[in-house]
């Protein structure tokens, strides 16, 4: 008998992109036999997100409620004690795979032999915020380059937390005060000498900032969590910030390669290299204060209009 799949979502107020991730899942469920169930847990949601969920009820739906928020990685472990599946399909509730990426992240788990393996996302070019946009823009795109450079050199890979599937026997709790889940189980998988993989056409959408200030305040969160891993572990997260201090060179190559792809984007490196800057000072302080925050102020995100599935 072949292997099943829990789909674990976890969202906040993330009514329109579970409007349309649902519809995705909807059809991924009618295409894939070994998707078995979909859990979601919703905290502290006021914007419909819950009700949402429940236009879906002919979906083998488990609806986790949660009045206040506890912290995304305390969600995550729940879905990991409810799944009755062999495997999990982790999606973030402001993510949007396209159709027919979760069969093909299950397929390319199921065909490298790896741990887990993460999505390739890609930004959803909503109005905004121009500067905004442009930096998020050259983020994602040295993101996604620092994943495949370091896959094509047999090297540990970050795996984005926006779509991640991982094998049932390498599922393990995360400590509650984690701040960046992706980055944590990538790690843990690493130190526990598990191989991690990509699969560049499961590909996954997502929103921008609204505004640079909302980018910086993201940025920030991150850099955050990144520190926290590394304070924890014998090595930093597998990102491009810390391979600069131990090979600037291969961090350089990177860049350059992204802004070869789009040099359309060379005009807000100035800005973005701002932006980082703010950012690390805003999360060195926090780190020092020992700030380590289960729970976070929502940034306000740019999402494209969906119609609503009627009840």
């Amino acid at each position: 008998m072949r292997d099943t799949y829990t789909v674990g979502i976890c969202a906040t107020n993330d009514r329109d992109t579970v409007a349309s991730l649902m519809s995705v899942l909807e059809g991924e469920f009618r295409a894939e036999s070994s998707l078995k169930e979909i859990i979601a847990v919703v905290s502290g949601s006021t914007d419909g997100t819950t009700e949402e969920f429940q236009r879906y009820q002919d979906l083998p739906l488990k609806l986790i409620q949660e009045p206040e928020r506890k912290g995304k990685a305390e969600a995550v472990n729940r879905i990991m004690d409810e799944m009755t599946a062999d495997h999990l399909v982790l999606i973030n509730g402001d993510a949007v795979p396209d159709r027919g990426s979760v069969v093909r992240l299950i397929q390319a788990l199921e065909s490298s032999g790896a741990a887990a393996v993460c999505g390739y996302p890609y930004l959803d070019y909503v109005k905004c915020d121009v500067l905004a946009l442009s930096c998020d823009r050259l983020l994602w795109s040295v993101h996604n380059k620092t994943i495949e450079c370091f896959s094509e050199m047999g090297l540990p890979i970050h795996l984005t937390d926006e779509m991640i599937a991982i094998h049932g026997k390498f599922i393990r709790h995360l400590p509650e005060d984690t701040i960046n889940d992706g980055a944590f189980i990538s790690v843990d998988l690493t130190r526990r000498g598990a191989r991690l993989a990509y699969c560049k056409e499961a590909t996954v959408k997502v929103s921008s900032p609204a505004t640079l200030k909302d980018l910086i305040e993201q940025r920030k969160r991150i850099l955050l969590g990144h520190m926290q891993i590394a304070s924890s572990a014998s090595h930093g997260p597998f990102t491009i910030e810390f391979t600069m201090p131990d090979s600037a060179l291969l961090a350089l190559k990177i860049l350059f390669s992204s802004l070869v792809e789009e040099p359309e984007l060379a005009a807000c490196l100035p800005v973005l290299l701002m932006v980082e800057f703010f950012s690390l000072i805003g999360a060195l302080r926090l780190s020092r204060k020992g700030v380590s925050r289960k729970i976070w102020k929502r940034v306000h995100h740019v999402f494209r209009a969906v119609e609503h599935r009627e009840v």
